[in-house]
């Protein structure tokens, strides 16, 4: 497996590196660190004839520096420049590396701190994130350093929806390491009418059991129900079984819902990021998040 950093210099950047080793050893994957080279604005300063040239002492220059960050995180560590490409955004750069190194995990920091998607995300993390097709890991703000020994524990959000189902399967093929545990939890809003709150209760522990036969070993996999007040803070339930199990991320669906409940992910998985100590693992499932 191999786990896939993305910096772009800035020690905010650097923010998703520990979190990002942490799942590497976890998985036993290779920790690779990368930082796109834009010729048009990292080579301009360059006392070099040819842009080739300059291109060329750039990206060696880099290459030693990421080296040698990444080796101070992980043993199995490898750096990469990648060159973006003529009229490519810097977004597209990202995701056709994440593709030829054929990643697993892809990982960044987010960028910013304010309440709307693009403010807390910064607009490259959000453009990754709309069109990524493996799960990205993102740090946000109140993200601190996980210097929790094995196992690496993974908490997995559902909100009985088809959509959010996707977080799981991520989750299913992490589970193959004998090194990472999973919770599942679903949030459970109790409403009037329909089929009562007993019976949704009962279904929804139903589907827990049902999900949690996808993994290799069952037996290991938590499943956790929490029922809220109606109106209760979604987001708050989440953060606070991550901080019972002692949580190394939190996985969540991107665009998961149910009909009948709520709009599950968007702005709950953004306030989750935004006041988590623990990085996210967001999962694509279905059209981008533009």
């Amino acid at each position: 497996m191999k786990v896939l950093v993305m910096t772009d210099g800035s020690p905010q950047s650097l923010t998703a590196l520990p979190h990002a080793a942490r799942l590497a050893e976890a998985l036993g994957a290779e920790f690779v660190l990368a930082r796109v080279l834009d010729p048009r604005t990292d080579c301009k300063d360059v006392g070099a004839l040819e842009l080739h040239d300059a291109m060329r002492d750039v990206a060696a220059r880099w290459t030693e520096e990421l080296s040698a960050t990444a080796a101070s995180h992980s043993e199995r560590s490898r750096a990469i420049v990648a060159i973006r490409a003529r009229g490519e955004e810097v977004r597209d750069s990202i995701l056709r590396l994440a593709a030829d190194e054929r990643a697993d995990v892809l990982a960044m920091s987010s960028r910013g701190s304010g309440v709307a998607r693009h403010a807390l995300l910064g607009s490259v993390t959000l453009g990754v994130l709309g069109r990524c097709r493996v799960p990205v890991l993102v740090t946000g703000k109140h993200a601190v350093s996980d210097d929790a020994a094995d196992p690496y524990r993974l908490v997995v959000t559902t909100d009985g929806s088809v959509d959010s189902e996707r977080a799981v399967d991520a989750a299913v093929g992490l589970a193959e390491s004998s090194h990472v545990r999973v919770t599942l939890l679903r949030v459970h809003v109790p409403r009037l009418g329909d089929l009562g709150d007993a019976a949704e209760v009962a279904a929804a522990k139903e589907d827990l059991s049902r999900l949690r036969e996808r993994f290799s070993d069952p037996s290991g996999v938590e499943t956790v129900l929490r029922t809220i007040v109606m109106l209760g803070g979604i987001d708050t339930a989440i953060l606070e079984e991550a901080t019972r199990v002692g949580a190394s991320a939190i996985a969540i669906s991107t665009h998961g819902h149910s009909a009948r409940h709520h709009v599950f992910t968007g702005s709950v998985a953004l306030s989750i990021l935004g006041r988590a100590e623990v990085p996210v693992l967001l999962v694509r499932s279905g059209p981008g998040l533009e």
